[in-house]
């Protein structure tokens, strides 16, 4: 017998031909038992209006709220859901028809709690065709899981590639996070997982776009946060005691850095923030600059970007393309 599988996509003023082309996929998809569940966060009266008069499938159902971010959404939808399996969906992605149905199998066939498929950028209305006789499965145990999930750059700590038994699910997106906040809640979601698999078939199409929020964010009260989520993961691996906790701790740095780096730009005045962040970067430039861990290479960057926040923010930023 099939199970539900409810499909959390939170939406807010997208285009009308991407939440289109989103709730095609879905739609099509070759396990049919799905709900699908679109929260509104607070849009435009034109976008909420569209979202109704686009609702031409029995199993979509629209969800219309103040605005409360993008957590604030999926949460709502967790607590709406009826499905025994969780997947989000992000408004301006699609997926490959198999996309359900390839989570399912990997969950049931190899016994998992977590199930993930790679995924693929998409960069303006290309579409990439993929082959899809190419695909491998591989199984983690928790240990491994949590290694490949912040080392890998297929697994990654996204929801949108992954599919959830919600039974499982314990504890809902952190609402004051506004970057990582995914990563944090797989996080705390694989301390339930004994075996997680993994498809190697690219079923997820993430749509990215020029100066969108995670390649382009100037400093701001919201990518504050970042930091608070990360020393959240540090937590976690700390918890565990799990072997990558050194390069977590790097991770916390070269994110206090960036931060500087952003700050200075930015000509803001936050002295609360100088403060604090001043106090991250005292904590971990001495555990990283003396650690066993890192290379010789990664702590001479690690000093110039200290020495030098402004300058080799510039280049990183000209090397990956992106605007400051």
């Amino acid at each position: 017998m099939e199970l539900l599988i409810s499909i959390i996509i939170p939406f807010y003023n997208t285009p009308k031909r991407y939440i289109e082309k989103c709730l095609d996929s879905l739609c099509s998809q070759t396990y049919s038992k799905i709900e699908i569940l679109i929260v509104d966060d607070g849009s435009t009266i034109e976008y909420a209006n569209m979202l109704d008069e686009i609702k031409k499938d029995l199993r979509i159902k629209v969800f219309h709220k103040s605005n409360g971010g993008v957590s604030s959404a999926r949460n709502y939808a967790l607590k709406k859901a009826a499905g025994d399996y969780i997947c989000f969906v992000d408004s301006d992605d699609w997926v490959e028809p198999e996309f359900v149905q390839t989570l399912v199998d990997s969950l049931e066939r190899n016994e998992s709690q977590l199930a993930v498929c790679n995924w693929i950028a998409e960069f303006a209305e290309r579409k990439t065709v993929i082959d899809k006789k190419q695909g491998k499965m591989e199984n983690y145990n928790q240990d491994e899981a949590y290694h490949v999930i912040l080392c890998s750059t297929e697994i990654q700590g996204f929801l949108c590639n992954k599919i959830f038994k919600k039974n499982l699910i314990t504890q809902f997106l952190n609402e004051n996070y506004h970057y990582c906040e995914d990563l944090v809640f797989v996080l705390h979601y694989l301390k339930n997982v004994n075996r997680m698999s993994y498809s190697s078939l690219q079923l997820y199409h993430y749509r990215q776009m020029e100066g969108n929020a995670t390649s382009n964010f100037a400093y701001n009260k919201k990518i504050i946060t970042l930091l608070s989520a990360y020393q959240e993961v540090e937590s976690i691996y700390k918890e565990l005691k799990l072997k990558e906790l050194p390069l977590v701790k790097k991770n916390i740095l070269k994110i206090a850095l960036n931060l500087k780096a952003r700050y200075k730009l930015s000509k803001a005045k936050d002295i609360e923030f100088l403060k604090k962040n001043k106090k991250v970067i005292d904590k971990y430039l001495s555990e990283n600059i003396f650690s066993t861990n890192i290379s010789i290479a990664e702590k001479i960057n690690i000093i110039l970007t200290w020495m030098m926040p402004v300058f080799m923010f510039r280049i990183k930023c000209k090397l990956l393309k992106r605007s400051i």
